[in-house]
């Protein structure tokens, strides 16, 4: 039995896992998990439909139209592609909405949310068609590349709020640049733009590193630095499952069974994600009203 004067590390830190869960407890809402669980449920539901008639929502990249350019992105052929998107799906997208959600940023996330699944579908396979051939596009991974490049803003959201004020969003693109240099060195086939890529995303990435250290030279925010350690071991987590993803997502190797990653659409998707929502709320400096998502 220990009492609240108890100084031992490891109750510290135990307290302050608890504190975190019962923030979680008391901020999320019913109505958020059966949000994040509706994507998981429309793709495996899709996925019971027949498989000739699935095969007529994919992207014929020759003969697109806007109904298969949408739909496209909810169809999967194979078990393995699927259960491979909703692993990532499961583990990127309520990562995101837990370090939002601590961070006071929850109507942030749905914005951004709703964004990426009703509105990236089209706009990644605008752009995917301009590049015609004689294949199909299709499968989630698009959009779940699009949760990955939001993670970073999310986690810097959680940054600020929980750890160190000085740790502030806008510093967002030093992970942001470090996915594109991973993606740059490991995801891209050799060629000159390779090097010229990692060349710019890591200096890219050394001028925001630069801003940060400038940041932390001043005077710490008002958060006791004894409550951050729980936080500091959460973000810690979110930052190695970024790094792991961005790696997934862009293998050395895109070929497969009968497939081929669409690396091109994997960039879009991380793009989007990142800078779409890094102008909105960031650069453009939108913050939602007190009553914007307000459902329980």
């Amino acid at each position: 039995m220990t009492d609240g004067s108890r100084t031992g590390t490891g109750v510290v830190e135990r307290d302050l896992s608890i504190d975190l869960l019962s923030q979680v407890h008391r901020r999320s809402t019913t109505v958020d998990w059966l949000v994040l669980l509706a994507i998981p449920s429309v793709l495996i539901g899709v996925s019971l439909i027949p498989r000739s008639i699935r095969l007529g929502y994919a992207l014929a990249y020759q003969q697109p139209t806007l109904t298969t350019m949408f739909t496209a992105h909810f169809v999967h052929l194979s078990s393995t592609h699927l259960e491979t998107n909703l692993l990532a799906y499961a583990i990127i997208v309520p990562l995101a909405y837990l370090f939002s959600l601590l961070a006071g940023r929850r109507a942030e996330f749905y914005i951004t949310f709703v964004t990426a699944v009703l509105s990236f579908p089209i706009a990644l396979s605008v752009i995917n068609v301009v590049f015609v051939r004689s294949r199909i596009g299709l499968g989630f991974s698009g959009i779940v590349a699009s949760f990955l490049g939001f993670l970073p803003l999310t986690l810097f959201w959680f940054l600020e709020a929980r750890v160190d004020g000085r740790l502030a969003p806008r510093h967002a693109p030093v992970l942001f640049f470090l996915g594109t240099s991973i993606v740059a060195v490991w995801g891209i086939p050799r060629s000159p733009g390779r090097a010229i890529g990692a060349v710019i995303a890591v200096l890219a990435g050394a001028l925001y590193l630069r801003r940060i250290a400038v940041g932390l030279a001043q005077p710490r925010s008002g958060i006791d630095a004894a409550s951050t350690d729980g936080p500091l071991t959460f973000a810690g987590l979110g930052l190695s499952v970024f790094v792991v993803f961005v790696f997934a997502a862009f293998p050395s190797d895109p070929t497969g069974d009968e497939t081929v990653v669409n690396l091109l659409l994997h960039l879009l998707g991380y793009c989007f994600g990142f800078i779409v929502p890094y102008t909105t709320f960031c650069v453009l400096g939108y913050r939602p009203g007190p009553g914007y998502c307000s459902i329980r």
